[in-house]
């Protein structure tokens, strides 16, 4: 799946730069704030459970 980014991102960004011309550099240096703010946004902590203990279940 990577390779197929990288080779998407080969023929893209040739493109990217010429139908923005000097635009392209900030569009490149702001794609990983997108991913910060994601990973801020969305709170999800795996390591916060305890796996072991066993899961009580509320029947009504």
């Amino acid at each position: 799946m990577q390779r197929s980014f990288s080779i998407v991102s080969l023929i893209a960004f040739p493109v990217l730069a010429t139908a923005l011309q000097t635009n392209v550099f900030w569009i490149i240096a702001l794609a990983p704030l997108l991913g910060t703010l994601a990973v801020v946004l969305i709170k999800w902590d795996p390591t916060g459970k305890d796996v072991d203990a066993e899961e009580t279940y509320i029947t009504a």
